[in-house]
């Protein structure tokens, strides 16, 4: 079994103005991302709290050697984009900082900066 390398919240931009938070696990083989139920959605801060529990569904699960990493825009001093795009070639914006590829930096090799 792979080691957990990171297990937490973060959000996903569907868009420039729409933003999910969902859970990001990354082990040394996988790079998984699931958005809790639509659900949740409707309950506000406690739906967010149940949803930050629960499973969800997997938007991304899959091997990191199947998956392309780039760095997007920047956000502030010390947070980023982290693009992500799959074998299908789908692509997926998720809000990182330094804090947290310093964490899976070791598994996860970011490619030149994408123009957004």
């Amino acid at each position: 079994m792979a080691q957990e390398l990171f297990n937490k919240q973060i959000m996903w931009y569907k868009s420039k103005l729409q933003a999910f938070a969902g859970r990001m696990i990354v082990t040394e083989e996988r790079f998984t991302f699931s958005k809790p139920p639509k659900w949740t959605l409707a309950l506000g801060a406690i739906g967010a709290l149940i949803g930050a529990t629960s499973k969800g569904k997997p938007m991304i699960d899959d091997e990191i050697k199947n998956l392309k990493f780039s760095r997007g825009r920047d956000l502030g001093k010390k947070s980023y984009m982290l693009n992500v795009t799959d074998a299908s070639g789908k692509s997926y914006d998720f809000l990182v900082d330094d804090k947290i590829m310093d964490q899976i930096k070791s598994v996860i090799q970011i490619e030149a900066a994408v123009e957004a």
